[in-house]
Formats: structure tokens, sequence, C-alpha cells
């Protein structure tokens, strides 16, 4: 009999989550990395998902989940997902990384150190 909810995490998961979670931080990545905003890059990976994997569940707070696990800013590393610079015959691999990333200051620290200049 099959459980319901979500699944518990510390458990192995399917092949096809990695195959999602790969997805959408590609789509977002290169969303992000042409000036799109958070939100509209959001429901970019969304659109891609839905389109090249219908049978797929995505969802906004599926999405925000896997930005949560992979690019959290307590660590002090992320994953990078970026075409590979290997040759393929038809050039649509994707390089899978990790790459260290700088703690972003939150907007009360800002604002505090703003205050402490003057």
């Amino acid at each position: 009999m099959i459980k319901m909810g979500r699944p518990k995490t510390d458990e192995p998961q399917p092949g096809w989550m990695l195959f999602r979670i790969v997805g959408v931080l590609h789509c977002y990545q290169q969303q992000r990395r042409n000036g799109i905003k958070y939100r509209s890059a959001i429901s970019a990976a969304i659109t891609y998902i839905r389109s090249e994997f219908p049978s797929m569940p995505i969802s906004e707070s599926t999405v925000k989940r896997i930005l949560a696990k992979t690019q959290n800013q307590d660590q002090n590393w992320r994953w990078v997902i970026r075409p590979s610079e290997v040759p393929t015959p038809n050039n649509d691999g994707l390089s899978i990384g990790f790459e260290a990333c700088d703690p972003y200051p939150t907007q009360h620290q800002i604002l505090r150190d703003r205050r402490l200049v003057k």
C-alpha cells in the first residue's frame, strides 16, 4: 500500500527527482544570469518542467524547496548547472558542479552598516 503525504527526506528518492532538481536549477540559474527577477525565474522553471516533462509533478513550493536545499545561504557552496564544455553530438549536455558562494548580507545588516558609516 502506498503511503500518503510528502515523501520522507531521509529515505532514498527515485531518480526522476534528481532529474527534476537538475532541470529546475538549470532553468532558474539561466534566468537569473540573464537578469530575470526571483519570482519570474521560478515561474520560468515551472513552465520549463511542465513543457518538457508533462507527467512530472512540479509546483511553486516544490521549486522553492529545491532552491532552499541546493542554494542555501548558510552553506559555503551551492550547486551550479551549466552547459557542458565537452562536445557532444547534439550539444545538449549539462555540467553539474559546486561553487563557493559568498554569504549575502541581510537587509538588517545592510541598514546597520550604513548607520555605522555615517
